[in-house]
Protein backbone atom coordinates (compact mmCIF):
# COMPACT_ATOMS: atom_id res chain seq x y z
CA UNK A 1 0.00 0.00 0.00
CA UNK A 2 1.28 3.45 -0.90
CA UNK A 3 2.31 5.67 1.99
CA UNK A 4 2.91 8.82 -0.09
CA UNK A 5 -0.25 10.91 0.17
CA UNK A 6 0.75 13.86 -2.04
CA UNK A 7 -2.02 15.56 -3.97
CA UNK A 8 -1.60 16.11 -7.72
CA UNK A 9 -0.25 19.38 -9.09
CA UNK A 10 -2.44 22.37 -9.72
CA UNK A 11 -1.63 22.99 -13.42
CA UNK A 12 -3.35 20.53 -15.73
CA UNK A 13 -1.13 21.38 -18.71
CA UNK A 14 1.99 20.51 -16.69
CA UNK A 15 0.43 17.47 -15.07
CA UNK A 16 -0.61 15.84 -18.38
CA UNK A 17 2.60 16.61 -20.24
CA UNK A 18 3.85 13.89 -22.60
CA UNK A 19 7.10 13.84 -24.52
CA UNK A 20 7.46 12.57 -28.10
CA UNK A 21 10.09 9.83 -28.40
CA UNK A 22 9.88 9.11 -32.11
CA UNK A 23 7.18 7.93 -34.50
CA UNK A 24 4.26 6.59 -32.48
CA UNK A 25 6.19 6.69 -29.20
CA UNK A 26 5.64 8.98 -26.22
CA UNK A 27 6.50 9.08 -22.53
CA UNK A 28 5.19 10.77 -19.42
CA UNK A 29 5.38 10.56 -15.66
CA UNK A 30 2.08 10.25 -13.82
CA UNK A 31 1.78 12.31 -10.66
CA UNK A 32 0.76 11.03 -7.26
CA UNK A 33 -2.96 11.24 -6.57
CA UNK A 34 -2.75 10.81 -2.81
CA UNK A 35 -0.34 7.89 -3.16
CA UNK A 36 -1.68 6.27 -6.34
CA UNK A 37 -2.13 7.04 -10.00
CA UNK A 38 -5.50 8.09 -11.42
CA UNK A 39 -6.74 6.07 -14.40
CA UNK A 40 -8.19 9.28 -15.85
CA UNK A 41 -4.68 10.76 -15.79
CA UNK A 42 -3.33 7.80 -17.76
CA UNK A 43 -6.24 7.83 -20.23
CA UNK A 44 -5.77 11.58 -20.79
CA UNK A 45 -2.10 11.03 -21.65
CA UNK A 46 -3.04 8.19 -23.99
CA UNK A 47 -5.67 10.42 -25.63
CA UNK A 48 -3.14 13.22 -26.12
CA UNK A 49 -0.77 10.79 -27.85
CA UNK A 50 -3.55 9.37 -30.07
CA UNK A 51 -4.84 12.85 -30.97
CA UNK A 52 -1.32 13.94 -31.84
CA UNK A 53 -0.88 11.00 -34.18
CA UNK A 54 -4.34 11.28 -35.80
CA UNK A 55 -4.55 15.10 -35.90
CA UNK A 56 -8.24 14.81 -34.98
CA UNK A 57 -10.51 14.53 -31.97
CA UNK A 58 -11.62 11.00 -31.07
CA UNK A 59 -15.25 9.94 -31.43
CA UNK A 60 -15.01 6.92 -29.12
CA UNK A 61 -12.70 5.16 -26.72
CA UNK A 62 -12.50 1.62 -25.37
CA UNK A 63 -9.90 0.92 -22.70
CA UNK A 64 -8.88 -2.07 -20.59
CA UNK A 65 -6.66 -1.66 -17.56
CA UNK A 66 -4.44 -4.66 -16.88
CA UNK A 67 -2.54 -3.38 -13.84
CA UNK A 68 -2.02 -0.36 -11.62
CA UNK A 69 0.65 2.16 -12.57
CA UNK A 70 3.01 3.62 -9.97
CA UNK A 71 3.12 7.39 -9.50
CA UNK A 72 6.33 9.31 -10.27
CA UNK A 73 7.65 6.53 -12.55
CA UNK A 74 7.79 7.04 -16.31
CA UNK A 75 5.20 5.37 -18.52
CA UNK A 76 5.77 4.51 -22.18
CA UNK A 77 2.95 5.16 -24.66
CA UNK A 78 2.94 3.45 -28.07
CA UNK A 79 0.45 4.40 -30.79
CA UNK A 80 -0.24 2.42 -33.96
CA UNK A 81 -2.90 2.70 -36.64
CA UNK A 82 -4.39 -0.68 -37.62
CA UNK A 83 -6.92 1.18 -39.81
CA UNK A 84 -7.09 4.82 -40.90
CA UNK A 85 -9.87 5.90 -38.51
CA UNK A 86 -8.48 4.03 -35.49
CA UNK A 87 -5.51 4.30 -33.15
CA UNK A 88 -4.44 1.50 -30.84
CA UNK A 89 -2.62 2.85 -27.79
CA UNK A 90 -0.57 0.80 -25.33
CA UNK A 91 0.66 2.20 -22.01
CA UNK A 92 3.46 0.31 -20.25
CA UNK A 93 5.51 0.96 -17.14
CA UNK A 94 8.86 -0.73 -16.57
CA UNK A 95 8.08 -3.08 -19.45
CA UNK A 96 4.78 -4.28 -17.94
CA UNK A 97 1.46 -3.55 -19.71
CA UNK A 98 -0.82 -1.20 -17.77
CA UNK A 99 -3.54 -0.21 -20.26
CA UNK A 100 -4.62 -1.05 -23.80
CA UNK A 101 -6.99 1.39 -25.51
CA UNK A 102 -8.60 1.86 -28.91
CA UNK A 103 -9.56 5.34 -30.08
CA UNK A 104 -11.86 5.84 -33.08
CA UNK A 105 -11.67 8.94 -35.27
CA UNK A 106 -14.77 8.57 -37.42
CA UNK A 107 -15.78 11.51 -39.63
CA UNK A 108 -19.13 13.15 -38.86
CA UNK A 109 -21.95 11.24 -40.52
CA UNK A 110 -24.55 13.99 -40.39
CA UNK A 111 -26.81 11.66 -38.40
CA UNK A 112 -27.63 11.79 -34.72
CA UNK A 113 -25.23 9.79 -32.59
CA UNK A 114 -27.26 10.07 -29.36
CA UNK A 115 -30.75 8.69 -28.92
CA UNK A 116 -33.30 9.47 -26.24
CA UNK A 117 -35.00 6.76 -24.21
CA UNK A 118 -38.18 5.43 -25.77
CA UNK A 119 -41.28 4.79 -23.60
CA UNK A 120 -41.49 1.28 -25.08
CA UNK A 121 -37.87 0.47 -24.44
CA UNK A 122 -36.92 -2.70 -22.50
CA UNK A 123 -35.16 -0.65 -19.84
CA UNK A 124 -38.46 0.85 -18.73
CA UNK A 125 -39.80 -2.67 -18.17
CA UNK A 126 -36.83 -3.37 -15.88
CA UNK A 127 -36.75 -0.04 -14.02
CA UNK A 128 -40.48 0.68 -13.97
CA UNK A 129 -42.56 3.41 -15.60
CA UNK A 130 -41.93 5.79 -12.67
CA UNK A 131 -38.16 5.84 -13.33
CA UNK A 132 -37.28 9.36 -14.52
CA UNK A 133 -35.89 9.24 -18.06
CA UNK A 134 -33.69 12.23 -17.18
CA UNK A 135 -31.56 9.70 -15.27
CA UNK A 136 -30.84 7.79 -18.48
CA UNK A 137 -28.23 8.58 -21.08
CA UNK A 138 -27.86 6.44 -24.19
CA UNK A 139 -24.60 6.88 -26.07
CA UNK A 140 -24.14 4.72 -29.17
CA UNK A 141 -25.85 1.65 -27.68
CA UNK A 142 -24.21 2.04 -24.24
CA UNK A 143 -26.69 2.76 -21.46
CA UNK A 144 -25.60 4.88 -18.51
CA UNK A 145 -27.95 4.84 -15.54
CA UNK A 146 -27.29 7.66 -13.14
CA UNK A 147 -28.46 5.91 -9.98
CA UNK A 148 -27.55 2.66 -8.23
CA UNK A 149 -28.71 -0.40 -10.16
CA UNK A 150 -27.77 -4.06 -10.22
CA UNK A 151 -25.20 -4.74 -12.92
CA UNK A 152 -26.70 -8.14 -13.75
CA UNK A 153 -30.32 -6.97 -14.09
CA UNK A 154 -30.09 -6.20 -17.80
Amino acid sequence: MATDTRAPGEELALMLRIEARGAGRHAGTPESFWGATARGDLLARMALAAIGEANAAPTSLHASFLAEAEPDREVEIRVDAPVAAQRRVHLDQRGAPICDATFRFDPPSGELTYRSASPHWAVERRLGPAFPTTDLALHDFALWIHRPARWDDF
